[in-house]
């Protein structure tokens, strides 16, 4: 590594010289450079050390995050994954693996513009394509809360998500990028009324869906729209899957209720903001996000 006491003075005095006399960063480095090469030590066991400790904040940062056992887990997160990113070697796979998990928990704190650069240096460094599918609908996510009433950014998101797909079913065949529900829960509908279950064990009391529906679901896309104020002046109609579908604008309803595992078999209860049970009372589909911390972070 550089150790500026191992210049000679008069070296010193001359690399100042040489420097002032350029006015561009890059002829000013490149005049620098020529003298202080010779001196420079490159070492290459401390540089195997650092991946390490660049792996070892990284599983730091995820475990702080998935556990959140406290109210600080984000900035805490946060702190571990910059770490990781000061440890790890420029253009390294470790490098955009910490700058992707970092935006994973700025997108959780609704730091969405940090989010997004987070996400262009993990791209610049060297993302595997297998993850990019996830990295790029956490753009087009962030894309959607910044500019609620345009498309465009997030639509190329979406599509670059789609691109990508094919590398990440074959290093994980079960994910589905249009799968309304996660593949650990089922579903079973009782008459008017609908039971939620875990397929595979998880802890009592974790939280694992968030169910939202409401009014917007009842009335017409461009009812819900308007209310939502996401109403424009093109008079062509989006042909995206999600306006033919009429995919309802999750992001932007009112949480009405969650999910708490309970406490034999792992099944699931629905409960409203005040803890009390909630049914199903009308035929319309039920409308569930998953949170699933498995396969989140790499």
């Amino acid at each position: 590594m550089y150790n500026p006491n191992s210049f000679p003075h008069d070296t010193a005095i001359a690399a100042s010289q040489k420097f002032s006399q350029n006015t561009t960063l890059k002829d000013q480095f490149e005049a620098v450079w020529d003298i202080a090469a010779p001196y420079t030590d490159i070492n290459r066991d401390k540089i195997n050390k650092t991946v390490g400790q660049s792996m070892i904040w990284r599983e730091i940062g995820n475990k702080e995050y998935t556990s959140a056992k406290n109210k600080d887990y984000l900035s805490k997160s946060i702190e571990a994954y910059t770490k990781s990113i000061a440890f790890a070697p420029v253009g390294s796979k470790e490098l955009s693996l910490a700058y992707a998990n970092r935006s994973a928990v700025l997108f959780k704190a609704r730091l969405y513009e940090d989010c997004l650069l987070d996400i262009e240096r993990s791209l610049k460094a060297g993302y595997p394509d297998k993850l990019k599918t996830k990295l790029f609908l956490r753009q087009s996510l962030c894309f959607k809360a910044l500019k609620p009433s345009s498309h465009i950014e997030s639509n190329i998101s979406m599509a670059s998500a789609m691109q990508w797909l094919p590398d990440l079913t074959k290093y994980n065949p079960k994910y589905n990028i249009n799968k309304d529900c996660d593949s650990n829960i089922d579903w079973i509908y009782l008459g008017s009324h609908v039971r939620f279950y875990a397929c595979k064990p998880i802890k009592q009391g974790e939280l694992i869906l968030i169910n939202t529906y409401g009014q917007y679901h009842m009335v017409s896309k461009d009812a819900r729209h308007l209310a939502l104020k996401l109403t424009t002046d093109d008079p062509v109609p989006c042909r995206c899957t999600a306006c033919i579908e009429n995919w309802p604008i999750v992001d932007y309803l009112p949480s009405y209720g969650y999910g708490v595992a309970c406490e034999y078999k792992e099944r699931i209860k629905l409960y409203d903001t005040r803890g009390r049970k909630v049914s199903k009372t009308h035929p319309s589909r039920r409308y569930s996000r998953i949170i699933n911390n498995e396969g989140y972070f790499e």
